[in-house]
């Protein structure tokens, strides 16, 4: 990492229904830009969202999966 010459760093966790799914990473380094507390809130914002988002995809192909059953049955 010092040879990149990092400035700034921020690792948000991605949660999705409440478990760790993996980190969303910020880094800054050429820029000499330094993360503020904002930058931070925002982050974990895009985190959330993302979370939501992973969530309702994964809930909806579980609705298709129940679907197809449903028809497949009838």
């Amino acid at each position: 990492m010092r040879a990149l010459r990092l400035r700034s760093y921020l690792g948000v966790p991605l949660l999705v229904s409440g478990k760790a799914l993996g980190v969303i990473t910020f880094i800054a380094a050429e820029s000499g830009r330094l993360y503020t507390e904002a930058d931070l809130e925002l982050a974990e914002d895009l985190a959330h969202r993302a979370g939501v988002a992973i969530d309702n995809a994964r809930l909806y192909e579980e609705l298709r999966e129940a679907d197809r059953r449903k028809e497949e049955f009838l």
